[in-house]
């Protein structure tokens, strides 16, 4: 990344713009399913009280073409924080152009940003690419270098959605490139879905043992981080290693964890995620394939509430193949 100097970066002080200010801390986010990295979105209005005891001004009523940048962010926001993932788009896009309209920079990176992360959840990764490649170009001539990382980490995200059956070389050169930057992400949750990333590039590359360990950093990284949700994600990919390297007990035993954490998150696609998972590697340790093929059927059904048809073929077609072993086997 070019390490131009801050000075090139027009202060926000001096525009009108410096009203939206809040707009790359909120909605910066970088997703993988429950993850997120962005601060809150909550802003919270007040009054400052001097040393008189008298109430601050109140702030100068921004022109009517930034409050309806910050109307098209906000409803954006709102779009994507509840999962609607379309009309998230949509909202983007107008909001881009508005802030493109203002040369606004700084948050016309955050909506190509979060048009990327978007596009991913719609299965749209060549789009998604794109987008995020946009926001990387903006931070960087704006020397916004945790911004980029956060466009960098959601590019490997993209690649890492491959998997193991056809890794995507991007991920590999992704890794290099971070290996070789000179400054690195600031914070644990930064570092924790970074550390998370990679333990899944690793994972797919069939590098078990560094996928294993930077698995458990990236879980005590979220630890650190005050990120429940984080923490448990980074288990399940945990879970998948030990699958991978036949700790079938072990994998077993993690699913039963994360599977409560996901439940008192009322984390609804977890707990899925998590059954499927425990009648999997329960189904390929071979012990008890009735239990196997009853978790994988809760698994299945809770997928086809949420309308993720996908996940409920692959696991219908899994559990089909567990019955007919325990048929064999007549359990």
């Amino acid at each position: 990344m070019n390490r131009t100097s801050h000075t090139a970066v027009e202060r926000q002080a001096d525009r009108p713009k410096a009203a939206l200010g809040f707009l790359s801390r909120a909605f910066g986010r970088v997703m993988d399913g429950v993850l997120a990295l962005a601060a809150s979105a909550v802003l919270l209005a007040g009054l400052a009280i001097t040393g008189g005891g008298c109430a601050a001004k109140p702030a100068p009523v921004p022109p009517k073409a930034w409050e309806e940048a910050e109307r098209l962010s906000r409803q954006a926001a709102r779009l994507q924080t509840d999962g609607d993932w379309a009309g998230a788009v949509v909202w983007w896009e107008r909001a881009a152009r508005q802030f493109q309209l203002l040369n606004d920079r700084t948050n016309l990176a955050v909506a190509h940003h979060n048009l990327g992360v978007v596009r991913r959840s719609l299965a749209r990764p060549d789009e998604a690419r794109r987008s995020l490649q946009e926001a990387a170009r903006i931070n960087t001539a704006l020397g916004q270098t945790q911004a980029w990382w956060r466009n960098q980490i959601a590019l490997l995200q993209i690649a890492n959605d491959s998997g193991g059956a056809n890794p995507d070389p991007d991920a590999a050169a992704l890794l290099e490139r971070f290996d070789r930057e000179p400054v690195a992400p600031a914070g644990d949750a930064l570092n924790a879905v970074l550390a998370h990333e990679r333990a899944r590039a690793w994972l797919n590359a069939g590098r078990l043992d560094d996928a294993l360990l930077e698995s458990t950093r990236a879980v005590g990284l979220f630890e650190r981080a005050g990120d429940p949700a984080g923490q448990a994600t980074a288990r399940v990919l945990q879970a998948r290693i030990l699958r991978r390297m036949g700790r079938l007990g072990d994998s077993v035993a993690l699913w039963v964890l994360v599977l409560g954490e996901f439940e008192v998150q009322g984390n609804v696609r977890g707990v899925a995620v998590a059954l499927a998972g425990w009648g999997g590697s329960l189904a390929e340790e071979g012990r008890d394939l009735r239990q196997a093929a009853e978790l994988l059927e809760r698994a299945e059904a809770n997928y086809r509430a949420m309308g993720a048809t996908k996940e409920a073929e692959a696991v219908a077609a899994e559990r089909a193949a567990v019955l007919a072993r325990s048929a064999q086997a007549g359990q």
